[in-house]
């Protein structure tokens, strides 16, 4: 038993440290909630032979996974399961969301929090425009940045939304204050905005020096958007009564618009990015932003064709999400992670992929969102001093398997239903023994 122990060792057929080469027999010596050592069983066991063990023989023990992009207050909504065009979605999404009950928003909060946690994520990246996830988001110990959302803003009702809007920001920092999320901004995309409210939140957070993330080069119409103020967005924004949102000049796309605005920094999560080209990633390359990948989410909403073949030539800090069950199967990584190497391969015509795609894939999944979202605690990797937030999947058959490699099994074959322990801060939060 570690459950009340401060200093343990969790050992595994196979340790993934993500940041380090994978370490079969591996473990993991934890005290008062941080990695302490990394190594073999038999080294760690030997230098500590008073510490309680816990064995997961049948296991890959690996950083707990990150989920950067998510939408809780949506999770009443979902799942979904077929496809449907994107602009027809959100305002089928906007009424839908207008007729749940706060004791039903509440209640499918704490049930996607426990699947969540179940599914191995450990960090979490909320975007919340009401605040329905924050108290329970706090007390489920996940890791993170709650992110409060800007939406719905033109130049008339802007005067207006920046008092709600700091006041929902400072509610959230209050609460969160003595937490182990952080908080963020997020304003929601280039459309849903008029360019004085993407100003004025960029300074907002430049000057607390905070993560500020938006959906960004996610529909294909979004360039004819900033460019000429026209097309199936502008269309859009009228029947929202958004009439003067569009941009008050002319970029020739939505990152150098962004740029612009002063919205593009090492700070930056920029989400979905499906519809870039060559220009752009160079451009988000050169800053230093981050992106975020939500592979089924785009493809549910039949926003296809993300270029990551040609994102993996980019040193591009990548992270990927989920989104809300309102746009997804489930929380599921591992499933994202393995559409994602699809969609890599379907890009590139069936040709062959990066030696190391597997172990990119499983870096966006941990560590990559992490560094994303500014962490600097040690999420998303195995490694002395980090905090000792870890999972453990377990793989049918492992002592059968030659040649094992824990970073293709995850790709190819994990599920979420695979993990069966999921710890934070060296306090397990799930252990299933069936």
């Amino acid at each position: 038993m570690i459950e009340n122990d401060d200093k343990f060792i969790l050992a595994a057929a196979c340790l993934l440290p993500v940041s380090a080469a994978p370490v079969s027999r591996g473990a993991v010596l934890v005290d008062s909630g941080r990695i302490k050592e990394v190594g073999s069983r038999r080294d760690i066991t030997r230098s500590h032979p008073d510490a309680p063990l816990r064995e997961f023989p049948d296991s890959i023990l690996l950083p707990g996974l990150v989920n950067a992009h998510i939408h809780l207050e949506y999770s009443a909504l979902g799942p979904m399961t077929q496809r449907a065009d994107f602009l027809k979605w959100i305002m089928e999404l906007i009424k839908r969301y207008r007729e749940l009950s706060d004791d039903t928003i509440d209640s499918a909060v704490d049930s996607a929090i426990e699947e969540l946690i179940a599914s191995g994520i450990t960090c979490v990246g909320e975007v919340s425009r009401g605040g329905a996830s924050l108290r329970a988001l706090k007390q489920s110990g996940l890791k993170g940045v709650f992110y409060t959302e800007l939406a719905g803003v033109d130049d008339g009702r802007l005067k207006g939304a920046i008092p709600d809007f700091k006041a929902r920001f400072n509610d959230a920092d209050k609460i969160l204050r003595d937490s182990s999320l952080r908080c963020g901004v997020f304003p929601h995309s280039v459309y849903t905005l008029c360019q004085d409210a993407l100003e004025y939140i960029s300074a907002f957070a430049r000057e607390r020096n905070i993560p500020c993330g938006l959906h960004a080069a996610e529909v294909v119409s979004e360039n004819e958007f900033v460019s000429a103020s026209r097309g199936a967005l502008a269309d859009f924004l009228k029947r929202l009564a958004l009439e003067t949102a569009p941009p008050k000049g002319s970029w020739p796309n939505t990152i150098e618009y962004l740029r612009d605005m002063k919205l593009l920094t090492p700070m930056t999560q920029l989400v979905h990015c499906v519809h870039l080209d060559e220009r752009s990633f160079a451009l988000i390359e050169g800053i230093g932003a981050n992106i975020i990948l939500c592979p089924r989410s785009n493809h549910l909403l039949k926003n296809d064709g993300l270029p990551i073949s040609a994102l993996l030539k980019y040193d591009i800090n990548t992270g990927i999400g989920t989104d809300s069950l309102a746009s997804n199967y489930s929380f599921d990584m591992f499933q994202e992670l393995r559409f994602l190497k699809k969609s890599a391969r379907s890009m590139s015509g069936g040709g062959k992929l990066p030696a190391n795609i597997d172990a990119r894939l499983i870096e966006m999944a941990t560590i990559g969102g992490a560094r994303a979202m500014g962490m600097r605690n040690g999420a998303g990797t195995l490694a002395p001093g980090g905090c000792a937030d870890m999972i453990a999947v377990r793989v049918d058959n492992l002592r059968a398997k030659e040649a094992f490699s824990p970073v293709y099994h995850l790709i190819s074959e994990a599920k979420a239903t695979d993990v069966h322990f999921t710890m934070i801060d060296g306090v397990v939060k799930y252990d299933y023994r069936g």
